[in-house]
């Protein structure tokens, strides 16, 4: 007996164009292209055009979420450290 492969199916879901990602994400067209060149975001090319399942633009959004708070500390730091490397102090409040 053969395993049974799940083969991915098509619903009647509608997929999203290079522009409706862009503007779900609020970025450019063109880093919605620079992101599926790099394979970070997932497409699917139909008849040359890219089209996205929602869901995986949600996954991809939810990926890319940082915790409150986190940049600013990293850049304070990092603030601190070139000070201190170029001999300035840094006065933090």
């Amino acid at each position: 007996m053969t395993p049974k492969v799940r083969r991915p199916t098509v619903t009647n879901q509608r997929m999203l164009s290079v522009r409706d990602v862009a503007e779900l994400l609020n970025v450019s067209e063109s880093l919605v292209y620079k992101l599926v060149k790099t394979r970070q975001l997932k497409a699917v090319e139909v008849g040359g055009l890219l089209r996205f399942w929602p869901e995986e633009v949600e996954e991809y959004a939810q990926s890319r979420r940082t915790m409150p708070g986190r940049k600013m500390k990293i850049r304070l730091a990092d603030a601190e450290e070139k000070a201190e490397a170029e001999g300035v102090g840094l006065a933090v409040a």
